[in-house]
């Protein structure tokens, strides 16, 4: 389905014209059969992928909040492994078993990794008058397929 993009606005700013390839992409996907052969169980899935209207400076706020919750949660990272390096309890650790001391760098670096997706991303739209790219999910397209039984993401692998 093509779209004139000219006559939409952006749905992050509400001020600027939307530009097809700025768009935010909403993959979503709904089961619609199931056929049941024992012991296997198939099941449909409708698949689709809902256009968010985003012009281009928007996309260019979106890309760099992208770009500093990824430096934010390394930077952090990094200060909590340097501060449990330094710290006694680390080295109790360290000189009583290694591998549990060498264990907790791993879930410190996916602790940052969720502070890149879940906590960074909410300052830098903030500050630029924008709204954050999560809030494509409140796009009244998307939000009609919601309510018609539509799932977000790519259909599940069964």
């Amino acid at each position: 389905m093509s779209l004139n993009y000219n006559k939409y606005i952006c749905w992050f700013c509400g001020t600027h014209p939307a530009e097809l390839n700025s768009a935010v992409k909403v993959k979503m996907h709904r089961a619609t059969d199931r056929e049941y052969n024992y012991p296997t169980r198939t099941v449909f899935y409708n698949k689709t992928t809902i256009n968010v209207p985003r012009c281009k400076k928007c996309k260019s706020i979106h890309l760099k909040q992208l770009i500093l919750s990824i430096i934010g949660s390394v930077v952090v990272t990094f200060f909590i492994i340097y501060g449990l390096l330094h710290s006694y309890i680390f080295e109790y650790f360290l000189l009583k078993n290694p591998w549990m001391a060498l264990s907790i760098i791993p879930i410190l670096l996916i602790t940052g990794l969720v502070m890149s997706i879940f906590i960074f991303p909410r300052f830098v739209p903030r500050a630029s008058g924008i709204r954050s790219v999560r809030y494509k999910i409140k796009y009244p397209v998307v939000q009609d397929f919601k309510k018609n039984g539509w799932k977000f993401g790519k259909k599940p692998s069964t």
